[in-house]
């Protein structure tokens, strides 16, 4: 993969948000290799194709991190990972349990003025 697949990745983001800001909160690295964690915020205003049908208009904070495989100065692999649950239920969705118990996200929305770049 090249630049192109980065490219790609990238401008999925901004397919479904506004407001976006990435922020690298911690990194180790070794001959081989890194660990990337960071915090994605953004609000999504635009359909998440195959996950969220309808904008929310909500703003998500969510944490992940990224492993970094390098060889001869060339990231050769890369793999996210972040905790979709938890911006599901910003988005406003529900986890439904075995035994009837639903999970769901209490905290309203925030008005216009108060998001990010509002």
């Amino acid at each position: 993969r090249g630049l192109e697949e980065i490219s790609g990745y990238v401008r999925s983001l901004q397919d479904w948000a506004n407001s976006i800001i990435m922020s690298v909160d911690k990194v180790q690295a070794w001959e081989g290799g890194a660990v990337v964690e960071w915090t994605l915020s953004a609000v999504q205003d635009r359909p998440i194709p195959g996950r969220v049908t309808e904008a929310t208009g909500h703003e998500v904070v969510v944490n992940g991190v990224t492993i970094l495989e390098i060889s001869d100065h060339r990231i050769t692999r890369a793999a996210d990972y972040m905790d979709n649950l938890n911006m599901m239920l910003q988005l406003g969705g529900e986890m439904h349990m075995p035994g009837g118990l639903v999970i769901k996200n209490d905290v309203p929305s925030l008005p216009d003025t108060a998001r990010l770049g509002g």
